[in-house]
């Protein structure tokens, strides 16, 4: 089963292709392989559309990561592979999930500390999990962590 996420990649690999861009196409195909190893995993679910975006933004992730890596070790901004890096992170940057704004994520972060009664910084982890199960891709994780841990200090 392909997803519209999968045939938009595909599209935009034939652009690619036919465009020559290296660092497109270097993207796109690992996105697709990543895809294809998830289907092909052994006890593997059927991935829907949602499966298929976070198999994406694990991919981001891992990208954003090495980027961090290479600037830390004081590698160029010209260098090649922060180049490709950043091109790939740029190319699949669409399929990013977009995030509540700060002022937004207090607002549910309050309510969650309210609704589980939480006053105790140890109590965090059940403020994080009640955010996130009804929140789920729309704060982002970090934010929601910092938040809390500052209301329960």
């Amino acid at each position: 089963m392909s997803t519209q996420i999968e045939a938009d990649l595909m599209q935009q690999l034939k652009t690619a292709m036919k465009a020559g861009d290296k660092r497109a196409l270097s993207a796109i195909r690992m996105v697709r392989t990543k895809i294809m190893e998830a289907r092909t995993a052994k006890n593997a679910k059927p991935l829907d559309e949602d499966g298929v975006l976070e198999i994406i933004r694990g991919y981001v992730k891992s990208l954003e990561a090495a980027l961090v890596e290479f600037r830390a070790s004081g590698t160029p901004e010209d260098d090649e592979n922060v180049l490709q890096l950043s091109a790939e992170v740029t190319l699949l940057q669409p399929y990013m999930p977009k995030f509540k704004s700060e002022a937004e994520t207090i607002v549910i972060v309050e309510a969650a500390i309210a609704g589980t009664g939480a006053t105790e910084r140890k109590q965090a982890g059940m403020v994080m999990g009640a955010v996130m199960k009804g929140h789920k891709g729309e704060v982002e994780p970090g934010l929601v962590r910092k938040l809390v841990e500052a209301r329960l200090a």
